[in-house]
């Protein structure tokens, strides 16, 4: 019988968050119209204080990291199937899916997101923040579950393995 371990569900899924959260700064970077983070940001902080907005967004990202890392533990483990990374990218796909859809209801509940606001509408999946960022809600989604599964299956075969005491 596999028991699921969730602490180290939660922290894989704060390392998978660490990684798609890097992931989504170089889409930003390289001029991807995919907010995030202030979008999450901005629904805690007033929208004039960027770098507080977006501080704040990427910590409350990484905390929903977290969970949905203790989510995916429990439902691969519940399946009595071991954390594989094509289940990680499954179970990303359709992460992505879900948050795709969303989306477009965490903006409706900012009050920071319209015309003439500080954030544009991104719409479900994104799709009003432009044509490609739909195709990267998936692949960041899809590096989420395929980091968190691979960092769970490290740590916990690591727990697993006896330790040696080494006495000089």
């Amino acid at each position: 019988m596999l028991t699921a371990n969730l602490l180290l569900g939660a922290l894989s899924g704060l390392f998978g968050a660490v990684v798609m959260t890097l992931c989504i700064y170089v889409l930003n970077k390289s001029g991807v119209h995919f907010d995030i983070l202030y979008l999450i940001g901005t629904r805690f902080v007033d929208p004039r204080q960027k770098s507080k907005a977006y501080t704040v967004g990427t910590i409350v990202h990484l905390l929903i990291g977290a969970l949905w890392g203790v989510l995916y533990i429990i439902l691969i483990m519940g399946m009595s199937e071991i954390p594989r990374w094509t289940l990680g990218l499954l179970f990303g796909f359709a992460h992505g899916f879900f948050s795709g859809i969303i989306l477009s209801t965490v903006a409706d509940a900012n009050p920071n997101v319209g015309n003439g606001k500080a954030i544009s509408d991104p719409g479900m999946f994104g799709n009003r923040w432009g044509k490609s960022v739909p195709f990267y809600i998936f692949v960041v989604h899809m590096v989420f579950g395929l980091v968190t599964v691979i960092s769970y299956n490290w740590m916990y075969i690591s727990e697993m393995i006896p330790r040696v005491k080494m006495h000089v």
